[in-house]
C-alpha cells in the first residue's frame, strides 16, 4: 500500500506540473482501501473527481473506522494518525464460529 501511495503522489505530481486534472476510483477495494486513496485525494488538488462507491455494495464491512459516507457523495476520513481504519476483529471472529459449525 505504501509504495502505490507514494506512486500515485509522484503520478499527481507529474500531472500538476503538466497541467492535468486526476480522476481516483477503484474496482473490488474494500473500505479499508478507499479510506487510504481517500487521504490522498483530499490533500491534492489535482484529483477533481473520485469514485469511491463501491464499498458500499457490498453485503457485509469488514472495516471498522475509515471513511465515512455522507449525504450528496460527500466522505470524511478519520481525524487521527494513520488511516483511522482496521478489519473489524468482531466480524472475523464470528467469520471463524460460521465457519466451524
Amino acid at each position: 500500500l505504501r509504495q502505490g501511495i507514494f506512486n500515485a503522489q509522484k503520478i499527481a505530481n507529474l500531472a500538476e506540473q503538466a497541467g492535468i486534472k486526476l480522476q481516483a476510483g477503484g474496482f473490488l477495494e474494500s473500505r479499508l482501501g478507499f479510506t487510504a486513496i481517500a487521504h490522498l485525494v483530499l490533500c491534492n488538488r489535482q484529483f477533481i473527481h473520485f469514485d469511491f462507491d463501491t464499498p458500499l455494495m457490498f453485503t457485509e464491512d469488514l472495516i471498522s473506522g475509515g471513511i465515512t459516507y455522507l449525504e450528496n457523495g460527500k466522505i470524511k476520513v478519520p481525524d487521527v494518525n494513520g488511516l483511522g481504519a482496521t478489519i473489524s476483529e468482531d466480524v472475523l471472529k464470528s467469520k471463524e464460529i460460521s465457519l466451524l459449525e
